[in-house]
């Protein structure tokens, strides 16, 4: 359970994009919406990211390396969200980043044992997986 100003979020609880933006800031479209440099949330879908929550992979954008990276120096957990249909995400817990890796055999094994013909699906719109984060509860 999180505790945000009188309102307390549950794990199970279903909530929209722009209610996760206007609980914790960011924008209502980046994995790890940032305010002020500052990760705080992370919004994942399960499609690409079969291991959610203690595996993230990281497309190749700069911005999407620069939140990772963001949120492996940040000692403080952020609530974690995963989509489950359309507008609906679900809030799953408090965690933290534990390790990010750009090992190319790494990153490359890793996404091939979960899903290669996906992957490639995803490849199209994301660009290349370039690292893997990975989460632990907090």
């Amino acid at each position: 359970m999180l505790f945000i100003g009188r309102q307390y979020l549950i794990p199970g609880q279903l909530l929209m994009r722009r209610d996760i933006a206007a609980l914790f800031g960011g924008n209502t479209r980046s994995f790890l919406p940032q305010t002020g440099g500052d990760v705080v949330a992370g919004c994942f879908v399960p499609a690409m990211n079969p291991r959610l929550p203690s595996e993230v992979l990281v497309g190749g954008g700069p911005m999407s390396v620069l939140g990772a990276k963001r949120l492996l120096a940040k000692r403080d957990p952020i609530p974690i969200f995963i989509k489950r249909a359309t507008a609906r995400w679900e809030y799953v817990g408090e965690f933290k980043a534990a390790h990010y890796t750009t090992d190319k055999r790494e990153v490359s094994r890793r996404i091939y044992e979960i899903m290669p013909r996906i992957y490639e699906t995803y490849r199209k719109s994301y660009g290349d997986i370039r690292g893997i984060l990975f989460l632990e509860e907090a």
